[in-house]
């Protein structure tokens, strides 16, 4: 499955590496819902489209899931990816990084992790 936006689906970016997959018998899923900083709902989208040809061809789901473009592709294939093999929703997921003043500044001191919330 390949995840990419709308800009780089119609600008022909995406021709070439359609074109080579199809040349080695490929027939790759295209999702091009993503959005400058995903949102969980772009992802939830994505995620719908994997979920779709899974169910539609059971033990056929995509193998690979690879963002095309920029940040933004490359974070929504792995949230992609992640829900896909893990299951649950991006708020199951939930990541909490300190603030910077909580944190020691010397990278290699022992206490740089994060303190227990």
């Amino acid at each position: 499955m390949i995840v990419t936006d709308a800009f780089i689906a119609s600008s022909g970016l995406l021709e070439p590496i359609l074109q080579a997959l199809a040349t080695g018998g490929f027939t790759p899923l295209v999702f091009t819902g993503c959005v400058p900083d995903p949102t969980t709902d772009s992802v939830e989208e994505g995620l719908t489209v994997w979920r779709a040809v899974s169910a539609g061809c059971p033990g056929r789901a995509p193998d690979v899931i690879v963002g095309i473009g920029g940040g933004s592709s490359i974070d929504s294939a792995k949230a992609i990816a992640m829900l896909a093999v893990a299951g649950g929703q991006m708020s199951d997921y939930k990541v909490c990084i300190p603030p910077a003043s909580t944190r020691c500044p010397n990278q290699h001191c022992a206490h740089r992790r994060a303190p227990h919330m």
